[in-house]
Protein backbone atom coordinates (compact mmCIF):
# COMPACT_ATOMS: atom_id res chain seq x y z
CA UNK A 1 0.00 0.00 0.00
CA UNK A 2 1.50 3.44 -0.66
CA UNK A 3 0.55 6.05 1.37
CA UNK A 4 1.68 9.80 0.40
CA UNK A 5 2.49 11.87 3.54
CA UNK A 6 2.13 15.70 2.36
CA UNK A 7 3.29 18.89 4.55
CA UNK A 8 3.69 22.37 3.85
CA UNK A 9 3.69 23.64 0.28
CA UNK A 10 3.15 20.33 -0.95
CA UNK A 11 0.08 19.56 0.87
CA UNK A 12 -1.55 23.05 -0.29
CA UNK A 13 -0.40 22.32 -3.73
CA UNK A 14 -1.61 18.69 -3.48
CA UNK A 15 -5.12 20.23 -1.96
CA UNK A 16 -5.45 22.76 -4.84
CA UNK A 17 -5.17 20.50 -7.78
CA UNK A 18 -7.78 17.67 -6.19
CA UNK A 19 -10.17 20.58 -5.03
CA UNK A 20 -9.98 21.87 -8.73
CA UNK A 21 -10.17 18.56 -10.25
CA UNK A 22 -13.78 17.47 -7.86
CA UNK A 23 -14.62 20.89 -9.18
CA UNK A 24 -14.77 20.23 -13.15
CA UNK A 25 -16.58 17.40 -12.10
CA UNK A 26 -19.25 19.25 -10.07
CA UNK A 27 -22.56 21.31 -11.43
CA UNK A 28 -22.78 24.63 -12.04
CA UNK A 29 -23.30 27.31 -9.26
CA UNK A 30 -26.52 28.97 -10.22
CA UNK A 31 -27.78 32.57 -8.95
CA UNK A 32 -30.75 34.94 -8.98
CA UNK A 33 -30.24 38.36 -9.96
CA UNK A 34 -32.07 41.62 -8.78
CA UNK A 35 -31.61 44.88 -9.80
CA UNK A 36 -33.63 48.37 -9.08
CA UNK A 37 -33.59 51.92 -10.09
CA UNK A 38 -34.72 54.67 -8.70
CA UNK A 39 -35.17 58.27 -9.96
CA UNK A 40 -34.55 60.57 -6.71
CA UNK A 41 -35.43 64.28 -7.02
CA UNK A 42 -33.75 64.43 -10.59
CA UNK A 43 -31.11 61.56 -9.96
CA UNK A 44 -30.99 58.39 -10.92
CA UNK A 45 -29.75 55.87 -8.49
CA UNK A 46 -29.41 51.58 -8.99
CA UNK A 47 -27.76 49.28 -7.40
CA UNK A 48 -27.77 45.10 -7.68
CA UNK A 49 -27.23 41.72 -5.88
CA UNK A 50 -26.89 38.04 -6.38
CA UNK A 51 -28.26 35.68 -4.56
CA UNK A 52 -26.85 32.25 -5.03
CA UNK A 53 -29.70 29.28 -5.56
CA UNK A 54 -27.33 26.56 -5.68
CA UNK A 55 -23.96 26.71 -5.06
CA UNK A 56 -22.52 23.41 -7.16
CA UNK A 57 -19.14 23.29 -7.56
CA UNK A 58 -18.39 26.62 -5.27
CA UNK A 59 -18.87 24.07 -1.87
CA UNK A 60 -15.90 22.03 -3.46
CA UNK A 61 -13.21 24.85 -4.74
CA UNK A 62 -13.06 26.67 -1.18
CA UNK A 63 -10.47 28.83 -2.84
CA UNK A 64 -13.40 31.11 -4.57
CA UNK A 65 -14.87 31.93 -1.38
Amino acid sequence: MLLLVFQGDEKRVYELVARHFLATCSPDASGERTQVKALVGGEEFSTSGTMIVDRGYLDVCVMLR
